[in-house]
């Protein structure tokens, strides 16, 4: 089970590894709007047009091996991270998208 207060130490790991390849991080789903779900819904955003975005696989690489955890891909631009401890983290990719 994911609460606010569990998800956000991890949530601020996430972020600056999702930087490094270009993404920014945004909370979505059941435990932002009710504070706790079984799964944690994150966003991976890229930034502007960014020519440093690298493959979302390499980004979700990077979040498995320090969290010691597996990740599988669902679907084109979704994602699973499977921590040992059974929780789940719902990763979706998304592009950047300019108002005007």
């Amino acid at each position: 089970m994911w609460t606010l207060e569990n998800a956000l130490p991890v949530i601020q790991r996430i972020a600056p590894i999702a930087q490094e390849y270009g993404f920014t991080v945004a909370l979505r789903g059941s435990v932002l709007t009710s504070r706790q779900g079984e799964d944690l819904d994150l966003c991976f955003i890229e930034w502007e047009v960014n020519p440093n975005v690298r493959h979302a696989k390499d980004c979700l690489n990077s979040i498995a091996n320090t969290f010691d955890a597996q990740y599988g891909s669902l679907d084109s631009g979704h994602a699973f991270i499977l921590f040992n401890d059974g929780r789940r983290v719902d990763a979706h990719f998304l592009r950047f998208t300019p108002l005007q």
